[in-house]
């Protein structure tokens, strides 16, 4: 017997029980909402990207300049430059 929750009565508790159910279905729909916004902001990046031709070599001062252009403004260096970092590693999943 929890002694704390004895003067708990049935209102009472139906209140707290729907409280907690509310709260966590919050919780999930944002978590969805937020998973969702990110999966379609990766699904833009690589659909904007997918069509790029990396050459072999970027310099990494070519990447810093794509990487503070504008949207309109870049060329894709920073991905390309990125993208082969990560193959010299062996990652080459992307």
């Amino acid at each position: 017997m929890i002694w704390e929750n004895f003067g708990v009565g049935k209102l009472q508790r139906f209140f707290r029980i729907m409280f907690y159910i509310i709260f966590v279905m919050f919780m999930l729909v944002l978590c969805f909402y937020i998973v969702s916004e990110l999966e379609g902001a990766q699904n833009k990046a690589q659909n904007e990207l997918s069509g790029e031709q990396c050459p072999s070599k970027v310099d990494d001062s070519a990447a810093n300049l794509d990487f503070y252009a504008t949207a309109e403004k870049r060329n894709g260096d920073f991905h390309c430059f990125c993208k082969n970092m990560l193959w010299d590693e062996g990652i080459n999943a992307l």
